[in-house]
């Protein structure tokens, strides 16, 4: 023997807002019923119709009562009940809505389409016409120019192919995103590094000086590298000798000096 299942019950319908407004709530009202009689293994007309009038409430019992025909059956006082709280559709209107829709930030190109799926059963659009309209408003109102120039040059695009090739721009997409994303933190990485190192003020004493930079380190660049041609000494040039001031090179015949000459012959 089955096991019997304690199914709850749906809550009462509460006629509330505008009467646009409750055509859609009492819509979806009558499909949760639907799963609730489903679920209870209710299968008897009289029964559902009889619940259906107890379960939704005391204000759909009073406009029940107020309806010119009800019938006997229970799809009979569902038809009256939709009746009264669907509007009348203006189409012209529900179709430039629908024209209207755009796919929105962070929407998938597939949420987007269930999204123009259910604007287009109010637009009464013929059957065999309503893939290829929504096809024509994915194209129209994508947010990627990209997408649009593809699915623009594909022939024979039918709904599916936009889903398929949607997919695949949205990977491709990501995929370059990453590998943008990776050049970006290498990129930073590096300008980092360099700001790091070029914080590091350098130690004078270890970078070899330049003629350039002989008025600033005159000494240092003197102490390692000149030759003085006036005494042949080390550490000086001639213009700074000390040693052989007020004496004349030996070499140039021009005084009687015992320094040492290494000034170069021409």
């Amino acid at each position: 023997m089955a096991a019997k299942l304690d199914v709850s019950t749906p809550p009462q319908f509460i006629v509330t807002g505008q009467h646009a407004n409750l055509a859609k709530q009492w819509e979806q009202y009558i499909k949760r019923f639907n799963y609730f009689i489903g679920a209870a293994n209710i299968t008897k007309d009289e029964q559902k119709r009889n619940l259906l009038l107890h379960v939704s409430g005391e204000q759909i019992q009073d406009i029940f009562e107020t309806l010119p025909e009800t019938g006997t059956s229970y799809n009979d006082a569902v038809t009256s009940l939709n009746q009264y709280f669907a509007p009348k559709k203006n189409v012209a209107c529900e179709r430039h809505i629908f024209r209207q829709a755009g796919q929105e930030q962070n929407e998938t190109i597939d949420n987007f389409v269930v999204r123009l799926s259910k604007l287009a059963i109010s637009c009464e659009f013929p059957e065999t016409q309503k893939n290829d309209m929504i096809r024509d408003q994915i194209i129209e109102k994508c947010s990627s120019s990209a997408l649009r120039r593809k699915l623009l040059q594909e022939t024979e695009l039918t709904l599916e192919k936009v889903q398929t090739k949607s997919e695949l721009s949205a990977l491709h997409t990501e995929k370059m995103t990453g590998n943008n994303n990776f050049t970006v933190n290498n990129i930073q990485t590096q300008t980092r590094r360099n700001s790091e190192y070029s914080s590091v003020k350098p130690n004078r004493q270890n970078i070899k000086p330049s003629r350039q930079t002989d008025r600033h380190l005159g000494k240092q660049y003197s102490a390692q590298t000149a030759v003085c041609y006036r005494c042949g000494n080390k550490g000086h040039y001639g213009k700074e000798c000390r040693k052989s001031r007020n004496v004349m090179c030996s070499a140039c015949s021009k005084s009687d000096t015992s320094q040492k000459c290494v000034k170069p012959k021409v």
